[in-house]
């Protein structure tokens, strides 16, 4: 037997899902092998059943997450419609079957296929039924989620029985559309892609497992602006998080619009989607069906937001029941070693701290710096978890699917600042000699203020750094980890009705050593999401549907500080996070003398007695108590200081409510789409602007 070439034919289902159909070998009699990419609903619980008594015409059929098929069945010898004849589709996966039968005009409809693969037979005693090319094979046809116009399927043809017809056995052979079939559009001027399980389980993802780099495969589509640090997530302030996910035909990143099975998935105070600095994702790439992004000119059911369209499709349960555990792990010991590693045993590298070739000193002892770059930083990350789905009751009309991913990253990072060099810490470059001369008054470089001020950086300690003498490197702590789980059930009301309901929590916890390229800048952001997602979907009619949608989703987002070791508790405001306290250190250089410091005690030293009182380090002594609060500290041509008092500390609550709604009507060859979408927001901020000094 010779495979026959293939056919591609590219079609629109109503439930804005992309279709293609492939014809290929099988003597499977009478029957159409369907085979769905995508699809998806959410239960709809007691809001959205109260919402169809008082809006009857929200029935639901083919949407954002699902698609129907239309067809016909006319007599071989006539060309005429034929009536009442059986139609049954059988679900692969689940093993439901549902059935019915042709119109007067010989037309038939079957809405709402979830994912799977389907078969369609046609059956009329007396008659033996044919595809649209006079053979008895099947057609293979792949449904994503790119188009929202119904597939219509060749007509069946009938041949009447004239002599016994052999049995031929059912066999069911997959083939895969070409590359360039999957990618070309015929349909409408939408661009974008579609990206089903087996691509998901198939491309590597880099890092963190995000789908959002998917985006980056189409044309149009640029990363959008990092942030200076090396986490991404919501961008709060400079450095921390990015201003979104890609950009979208040089359209802002911010304006990109995120749903989950067709459901909202915006953070709508911040501009990007709802997600975390470590768990990017609301859903785990195992629990996905497939993702459809759309770029320029989206139909109206996507329309919402000027940039780029996403919707990501979950799956649901099966037949049986159906699990996968799955996980990685990455170590430091793999990774290739950073150019500022140069050491080779790992100890620390000592360096004396110089100003003219003179060892400095520090309460009458050299000043020596220890560089903490040494090999390689820790870094470990794993990542696993599962899913597992199937029926819930014996009559398996309810199916559920859960999944859970845990990520944990163990690291530290390597960071580089530049800070005043000796030299510098004077009036015209004076810290290191002093004021003067023997046939001038002596002075110090310095005064107790200007000390106060200069206290709060720390001396370079990595003269071969990336600002030369100037560098000051830390390795700050980078750990992180995050939970995501889901729980999906879907439920059968008949061929006509679907009820769905999906929830999603993620909790994530992630320490950002670096924020705005600033020392002590150090965050913890707690992030915890939730979403809930109802929908139902019906058919009206044989060319009208309906859906309607009901989501909540919430972001509760809270910024910890870590504090460095360099800096000290204010003793004036013990209990106040994100304040610059340090030992308070005096530049008592005099010309002709060894360049040194003293620590200045807690209740301070004349400026004229300096050099001749008692100075040694107190417990508690900082600079902060000679010049007041300062939340954050910023000198042109050095590394800023503290975290950004305009954004820190905060705390935030966002929340929004969806409810929307699509009715589609097909008239002939036209189409008419209505409905409407409502979102409600609401933020509970507690942002303590202005509250520590710049």
């Amino acid at each position: 037997m010779v495979e026959k070439p293939k056919k591609l034919i590219s079609v629109q289902c109503p439930s804005r899902t992309q279709v293609h159909l492939t014809n290929h070998m099988g003597p499977l009699q009478g029957d159409l092998v369907l085979r769905r990419m995508y699809s998806h609903n959410l239960w709809a619980s007691l809001i959205i059943v109260g919402l169809s008594i008082f809006f009857p015409i929200f029935c639901f059929c083919q949407d954002q997450v699902s698609g129907s098929i239309e067809g016909g069945v006319v007599f071989a010898d006539t060309e005429l419609p034929a009536p009442n004849v059986t139609i049954t589709i059988r679900d692969q996966f689940r093993e439901d079957e549902y059935s019915v039968i042709t119109k007067p005009d010989g037309t038939y409809f079957i809405p709402f296929l979830q994912p799977g693969l389907y078969t369609i037979s046609c059956k009329l005693d007396g008659y033996i039924a044919k595809n649209s090319l006079g053979r008895i094979d099947p057609e293979s046809v792949a449904i994503n989620i790119s188009t929202n116009k119904r597939l219509k399927v060749p007509p069946f043809i009938l041949e009447k029985v004239t002599v016994a017809q052999p049995s031929i056995p059912q066999i069911a052979i997959e083939t895969e559309p070409s590359p360039a079939e999957q990618i070309v559009n015929l349909n409408d001027a939408s661009r974008g892609g579609n990206f089903d399980r087996k691509q998901l389980e198939a491309l590597p993802f880099s890092g963190i497992r995000s789908f959002d780099v998917l985006a980056l495969l189409l044309p149009g589509v640029a990363p959008a602006p990092q942030p200076i640090g090396g986490k991404v997530g919501p961008g709060i302030g400079a450095g921390v998080g990015t201003s979104g996910q890609f950009s979208a035909n040089g359209m802002p990143s911010r304006s990109n619009n995120f749903t989950v099975d067709g459901s909202d998935n915006n953070d709508e105070d911040i501009g990007v989607r709802r997600q975390g600095f470590t768990s990017l994702v609301p859903q785990s790439i195992e629990s996905l069906e497939g993702v459809h992004i759309s770029t320029l000119l989206p139909t109206s059911q996507y329309g919402r937001n000027m940039g780029g369209q996403v919707n990501a499709v979950s799956q649901a349960g099966t037949k049986g029941l159906h699990g996968t555990v799955y996980g990685l792990v990455t170590d430091y010991r793999l990774n290739a070693k950073n150019f500022f590693d140069y050491t080779t045993d790992g100890s620390p590298a000592i360096y004396p701290v110089l100003a003219g070739g003179r060892q400095v000193m520090l309460d009458g002892s050299p000043l020596i710096q220890s560089n903490p770059v040494g090999n390689e930083n820790p870094f470990t990350r794993g990542q696993y978890g599962f899913v597992l789905g199937g029926p819930v009751g014996p009559n398996q009309s309810t199916y559920f699917f859960t999944s859970l991913e845990h990520q944990k990253i163990d690291a530290h990072e390597e960071s580089h600042f530049a800070v005043p060099t000796v030299t510098q810490r004077g009036l015209l470059n004076s810290g290191g000699t002093g004021i003067g001369g023997e046939k001038k008054v002596s002075a110090f470089p310095t005064s107790i203020t200007g000390d106060a001020f200069f206290s709060l950086f720390p001396f370079p300690n990595n003269p071969i750094g990336p600002y030369g003498p100037n560098t000051h490197t830390e390795i700050l702590p980078a750990n992180s980890k995050g939970t995501i789980f889901s729980l999906r059930f879907d439920h059968k009301l008949g061929l006509k009705h679907n009820i769905s309901a999906r929830y999603n929590i993620t909790d994530d916890e992630t320490i950002l050593p670096v924020t705005g390229r600033a020392l002590f800048s150090t965050l913890k952001p707690k992030v915890r999401i939730n979403n809930l997602s109802l929908f139902s979907s019906s058919a009206i009619s044989f060319r009208s549907s309906n859906q309607a949608r009901f989501s909540f989703g919430r972001t509760n987002l809270d910024f910890e500080e870590v504090r460095n070791s360099f800096l000290l508790p204010s003793r004036q405001f013990p209990n106040t996070p994100f304040l610059l306290n340090t030992p308070l250190i005096a530049n008592v250089t005099l010309p002709g003398k060894v360049p040194s410091y003293r620590t200045v005690n807690s209740q301070g030293t004349p400026f004229g007695d300096i050099e001749t009182a008692p100075l040694i380090p107190v417990p508690g002594a900082a600079q902060n108590e000679s010049i007041g609060p300062i939340g954050q500290m910023k000198v042109s041509g050095f590394s800023p200081l503290g975290v950004d008092v305009f954004n820190f500390p905060q705390q935030r609550t966002n929340k929004t409510y969806q409810f929307a709604n699509t009715f589609l009507h097909d008239h002939g060859q036209h189409r008419i789409t209505a409905g409407f979408d409502i979102r409600r927001t609401h933020l509970d901020s507690n942002l303590e602007r202005n509250f520590r000094p710049l």
